[in-house]
Parts: C-alpha cells; structure tokens; sequence
C-alpha cells in the first residue's frame, strides 16, 4: 500500500506503525489542506473478508476485531512530529484486499456515532485495483508495488522530450518521444578470413533487434544524433512488451558520469541499487533479485560514455561494467557514446560496436510529418530541398529538432530570413550554451569555444582554404589562448573537447582538420565579423559580396545584425555595378540578403528591391541580346531562359513579410508605365517579375493587369500564359477566374496565329563554340534548374 500513497503525492508524511507497538492502526498518512491545516489519517489493514460473524473464520475477519483496533485508534492518537505533541485522527479508514459485509459497515456507523460522529469510512479490494491501476499501473505484471513504482517513474521520463524546454526559441508543447521517434539505422562492417584473405561486409540493423540477438552493445555517435532518445524509446518498447505469465524486460537508465560518482566508493551493483533508491525513491531496491530471477531479463542502459572526461574514471567504469558482464551472463548491456579519439580502442571483448548512421530522406520525410501536421510538413520538406540544408547540416534528430522548432512559429517559416538563427541554435547547443542533460564539468566554457571556433574559421577562410593541418590548428589555439584568453590551460584536452563535444571540428582523409560543412565556416567567419573593435569599410563588404567565396558570409554577417540600412544600400550599388557574369548571381543573394535583414527600414529594403528589379530585367535583356549577337547559350531556347530567369528571381525574393512592399513597388511601375506605349521588354519583364512574386504569394490577381501592357511581347506573353496555367489549377474558386480564363484564351489565340513567332522562342540551333570569359555567364543561364 505505502508504493500507492506515495504515488498519490499527496501526503506530507507516511509512516508505517504496524506491529507489536501499533496500537491499532497500521498506516499513518498525514496532509495539509487548502488552508494549511494538517489533516491526520488512520489506516487499519486487513488481507481477509469482514463480516459481522461472531468467531473470526479462516479467511474471514470477524467485524468486532475490527472494531477494536478502530477503539485502540481513537484513544491513542498520533504522535505528529510536526506539532511535537499528540493529535487526535480526523478520520479511519479500514481497508481489505477482498470485501466488507453490508452489516460489518452498519457497525462501523455505530461506533462513529458513539464517538461523536468520527469519520469512519471503507475501502475494499475493488478500490485498491483502481489505485493500482492509477499510480502503480505496473504492479500486475511485477506483483510488486515498489517495482511498479520504479517502472511507471521510468516510463514517466523516457515519455517526452523535455530537453525542449531548455532550447532557446522553443515555445510549442514538449513532444511524446514516441510520436516523433524515427528508428535509426545502426552499422557495422564485419570482417572474416576468406582464403588467406581479409574481407569486410556492412551489416544494418535496429536496436529493438540487435539487443534481442547480442547482449552487449556499444553505440557511437555525433553530437545530436539522438543516443539519449533512442535508448529512452527502447525502454518504452521493452516496457510495452510486458505482460504477465511472459518474461519481464527490467531495464535500467543512468548517465555514464553519474554512474561513475557512485563508482567511487563501491562496486557497481551497490552503486546501481544506490541510484534507484536515491534517484527514484525506491527504499531497499535491491538489483540482485532480479538479476536472480529466470523471468525477468534485465538491461542496463549507460548513456554517454564520452562524457567521463578523465581516463582514471573511464578506466574504472569499463573494468567494473567487464566484470558484472562477467558475473551475471543474462544481463545486456548497452552503452552510448560520442565518436572520441579512443572509443575504438575500448577494451571490452564482449561488446560489439555499431555506429549511428544519419537519417536519409525517407526518415526525415517521416520526423517531419511526425512534428507537424496537414500540409505543412509537405511545405517544409520543399525548403529543406530547396535551402539544400540537408546537404549543409547533418541529418539527425538534434538538426531537424531545431528546424522544426524553427517552422512551428508561424513568424519564422521562410529560411532566408532565419537561417542565421537556426545556425546560432545549432551551434549554441553544441558548444554547451544549453544544457540538454549533458553535465559536463570539465567542458570549457560555451563563449570562449565559440570565440575559438570563430576565429580558426577566420584563418581559414582570409587564407582562401577549407582545412588545416592539426599542427596548425594547435598553434591557433595557442595564440588565441594567449592572447584574448589567458587563463592556464591543458591545450590538448582543449583541443581533444571542440572535436569529441561540439562535433563541428572533422578530421578529413589526409587527416587535416576542417569544419564539417563549409557552411559552419562561413557562418562563424560573419559571427567573428559582428564583433571586429575595427569596423569593416564599406568598400571591402562590396568588394567580397561579389566574391563568391565572401557572398554567403555577407548573408550571415547581415542575418545575425538584422538591422542594415546602409549596408544594404552598398550592396544594391555593388550589383548593379557588377558586369554582366556576376549580376544575375549578386542581384539573387541581395534578395536573401533583405529577407534576413528584416529589422531594417522598410523604406530602405523597397528601395533595394526596387533598385534590383530594374537592374535585373535590363541583366535578362542584355543575356538575350548576347544571345543573339555573341553565339552565347545557342542551346539555350529564349522562353526558357527568360522562364528560369523569372524563377530564379521568384526563389530568391518571394517573401511574405515582403508583400506589402511588392503591392506598392507594383502600383508604382503600373502608374509610371501607363503613357509608355508601346512598352520596352525591360518595362515588361519588371512588370511579369514583380507579378510573378505576388502569385507565388497567393495574390495572383496582379496579373490580370498587366496583359494589355505586355502582350505585345511573344515570350512575355508565354511566361504568363505559364503562370496563368498554374494560378488556373491552384486557385479554381478564385473570384477572378472567369478573368484568368478570358486572358489564356486570348494568348492562346496569338500564339495560332503567330505560330512561328512563338515557335522561335522553344527552338535553338546546336551550341557554338563559347569563349573562356564567357563561360561563368553561360554557368549562370543553363544552370538554374539544376
């Protein structure tokens, strides 16, 4: 019973007064009530039925007896070490596992009478059955109340990732593990002697299986991909699978440095049972029973290895988890850890090592339609493809945790504009700024890696490279150290830590060190930017923006300042400036650009995009007419250069945050094209560009006003006919359709009419013959779909 009330949670005190000094009752429960009063509480136990017979039968608990143990109750009182002296009971309950007579409680009545009305109430075994099913719901199957306790509680915690609430930005409701839970794949290469001959073979597989065909395993990992979560989901799935009259999975959880605390002054059992009974409350837990038992199979889950930093204590870990293998043959044992420098070298002969594989797309297809819901996890999967973020981040639980967090605020669903952001949480994490349960004492501090970290990314990329001999980087460390640091310092844990705790540090096949995506690189480059003392001239931000290897820090650089006014203004004149093969390419970073720089005046950012959409149609005329005049792109049919030149810009300025701006910079060009008749391809082109934005906005009703300004121009005319085709089959119950449909029938009926016209416009000659210079131009064109 005393499992069940402390389950309740309910109860200041509990205490068990049965035997020779009881007086009475057996169970004491004392508990405050809204008032502050404390309310006390006797229990009086029975295993037998209670009737009104007037000899106690066997089996059979005569209701006098009862009785006088409820007198015996009444006079003695309590004594409450609260108040410090004797207290009256404000009510008795006698409880039995089977049942109380109607008469025996018409007796329990009496007695409350005779004493003023005392509460006296029962509770009979159908009763205990609902409190078992409430708060030990696991006591069935262990037939035992202080196991079903430590069950439930172990359940309770691998339920739900509440590690969410310490991530920064995070403000949906923490998510059931089981709802979210992608199945990762595990991998190891075997080796066998075929012939004289050493041969490797990758074997595959899942957890839930290979625990059930091997007992030990040790589980490698990178940072954030999801060790802790896949052990707390098999624990469920063991837990699941228990069922009376069957052999009972018995698992257990602890952290690799908590378990080594307890290491220190005892072997491992006792240690075990000293985190069960500390940790879950479990008094007089005891592992050795159940190691003892033939229906129960017993799993010690230890997590994160890695996080023992000190070799004395990873030593002893190992040597003591060895020998309780040793002792107890049934037991599994599964251990997780980080990829370190030495995890291979772990001497522990019956342990099989396997390595966590990152998801491919088909389980990230499935994490993602697990977080959200309807279309929006279709939605997202289209930026991930489109952003390339799968390519640049590692695909793993921890990335798309943070992307989804990122998408679940409905202000922060467009990538361009957060990008920085969602880079900033990643990093964050995995230099220690959160602590997601990863107790790391000897982990240096968070800012001072990433100051590291920033400025190794600095060497690297003013040196125009994307490695680093290991010898370098030790010399790196040393002088940042000496000089902005200070602080005495171990150099080689140092080192050893940005590698095994941050993950964002790779050794590459010539055993060089460089970031694990160029991406990490550039965005620690612009952080380490933000925070030059000397401020970075204009001049040079305009000079690298055009510089292909500097253009993606500069979006970061302005993704993480937001505000960027003058800036912004520099690089709208730098694009424009630029010659015709670096144009195009600038003018779409400038789009990303103003989408991330979103705290900056709106007037600047129209007038930016204002400024590009003039400079961009004048870039698409000027690639036509070389075209033409310099046998560029001759593969290249005109509708679908303008087409994929029209969709470049979509990708890179659609913006929904932006559409106010759009509707203005649209009435702008309308009012001052008016009188322009007939109006230049440049004119038109601004004027499809601009409606083209609206329409991927979900306002497709700008085109209707342009045809009467535009349909003088054939491949004009074949991109709306294009974009008319899509509003047509996405927006059927749109108020304007009749009006969508009036002008497709009208293009329709100018290209049967003009039939060869148009028919130019889809036909190219073979390819002649292109310069070196003009190369990256012809990259640029023929390029974009892909």
């Amino acid at each position: 019973m005393v499992p069940i009330f402390r389950e309740m949670k309910k109860f200041k005190e509990i205490r068990v007064t049965h035997g020779a000094s009881e007086r009475g009752k057996d169970i004491v429960l004392v508990e405050e009530d809204a008032l502050g009063d404390l309310i006390y509480t006797a229990l009086v136990i029975k295993n037998t039925r209670i009737t009104n017979a007037i000899v106690q039968q066997k089996n059979r608990e005569s209701v006098s007896t009862v009785i006088d143990q409820i007198v015996l109750t009444i006079n003695s009182g309590y004594d409450c070490s609260t108040q410090k002296n004797r207290v009256a009971f404000n009510k008795i309950i006698v409880i039995t596992s089977k049942d109380i007579s109607h008469t025996a409680i018409e007796e329990f009545n009496k007695l409350s009478k005779r004493y003023n009305n005392i509460n006296i109430s029962t509770k009979e075994g159908k009763d205990i059955v609902k409190w078992i099913d409430s708060f030990i719901p696991h006591f069935f199957e262990m037939n035992s109340g202080k196991l079903s306790v430590y069950i439930s509680e172990l359940q309770n915690r691998c339920e739900q990732l509440n590690e969410l609430k310490n991530i920064s930005g995070f403000k949906g409701e923490v998510k059931k593990i089981i709802d979210i839970f992608v199945s990762p794949k595990l991998f190891r290469l075997t080796r066998k002697d075929i012939h004289g001959k050493v041969q490797t073979k990758p074997i595959y597989g899942h957890l839930e299986r290979i625990i059930f065909e091997q007992h030990n395993v040790l589980i490698g990992a990178g940072p954030g991909a999801g060790k802790s979560t896949l052990l707390r989901a098999e624990i469920q799935k063991l837990l699941s699978r228990n069922t009376r009259g069957r052999i009972l999975n018995f698992p257990i959880l602890i952290k690799a440095s908590a378990l080594v605390n307890l290491l220190r002054d005892q072997t491992i059992i006792p240690a075990l049972n000293e985190f069960i009974q500390t940790d879950f409350g479990i008094i007089d837990f005891d592992l050795n029973m159940q190691l003892g038992l033939d229906d129960m199979a017993v799993y010690l889950f230890i997590d994160g290895l890695d996080e023992v930093r000190l070799v004395d204590d990873r030593t002893l870990l190992k040597e003591e988890v060895k020998q309780l293998v040793k002792d107890h043959t049934k037991l599994k044992v599964i251990i997780t850890s980080r990829e370190t420098k030495d995890l291979e070298a772990i001497d522990m002969p019956t342990f099989r090592k396997w390595d966590l594989l990152p998801f491919e797309y088909k389980q990230v297809q499935k994490f993602i339609a697990g977080w959200f819901k309807h279309n929006k996890s279709d939605q997202i999967l289209e930026t991930l493809k489109e952003h390339e973020l799968l390519e640049k981040l590692p695909s793993t639980p921890l990335v798309l945790t943070l992307l989804a967090i990122l998408f679940e605020d409905e202000n922060q669903v467009e990538v361009p504009a957060n990008l920085s952001e969602l880079y900033q949480m990643f990093i964050d994490l995995l230099v220690g700024k959160w602590n997601l349960d990863r107790k790391i004492d000897t982990f240096y501090k968070a800012n001072v890696v990433e100051h590291m970290l920033s400025e190794v990314a600095m060497i690297l990329h003013d040196s125009g490279r994307l490695s680093m001999s290991q010898v370098e980087l030790s010399s790196a460390i040393k002088t940042v150290w000496d000089n902005d640091v200070g602080l005495p310092i171990d150099y080689e844990d140092f080192q050893r830590s940005l590698f095994e705790q941050t993950g964002l540090l790779v050794f590459n096949d010539k055993e060089d060190v460089e970031f694990r995506h160029l991406s990490f690189q550039e965005y620690l480059v612009a952080k380490c930017l933000t925070k030059c003392e000397d401020n970075l001239s204009s001049e040079v931000l305009k000079q690298r923006f055009l510089d292909d290897w500097w253009s993606q820090v500069i979006y970061y650089f302005c993704g993480l300042k937001q505000k960027n006014n003058l800036l912004l203004q520099d690089l709208a004149e730098a694009s424009e400036q630029s010659t015709s093969a670096t144009q195009i390419k600038a003018i779409w970073n400038l789009g990303y650009i103003i989408q991330t720089s979103y705290l900056s005046k709106l007037k600047t950012r129209k007038e930016c995009i204002r400024r590009q959409l003039a400079a961009y149609a004048k870039s698409v005329s000027r690639l036509m007419l070389e075209q033409k005049s310099k046998n560029l792109m001759k593969e290249v049919p005109p509708a679908v250069l303008v087409l994929s030149m029209i969709h470049g810009f979509k990708i890179h300025y659609s913006s929904k945050y932006l559409l106010d701006i759009y509707k203005e910079i649209f009435g702008q060009l309308i009012s001052s094209f008016q009188k322009k008749q007939p109006l230049p391809f440049d004119d038109c082109l601004q004027l499809t560009l601009i409606s083209s934005v609206l329409a991927d906005l979900n306002v497709p009703e700008y085109f209707l006003d342009i045809y009467d300004l535009t349909k003088h121009e054939a491949l004009i005319n074949i991109v709306t006919d294009y974009e008319l085709s899509m509003i047509l089959e996405t927006n059927s119950s749109h108020a304007d359709i009749s009006r969508f449909k009036k002008i497709s029938r009208k293009i329709h009926e100018q290209m049967r009419n003009s039939k060869s016209l148009y028919k130019i416009q889809f036909n190219a000659p073979k390819m002649a013959e292109v310069e070196q210079a003009d190369e990256s131009l012809l990259q640029v064109a023929v390029g974009i779909e892909e």
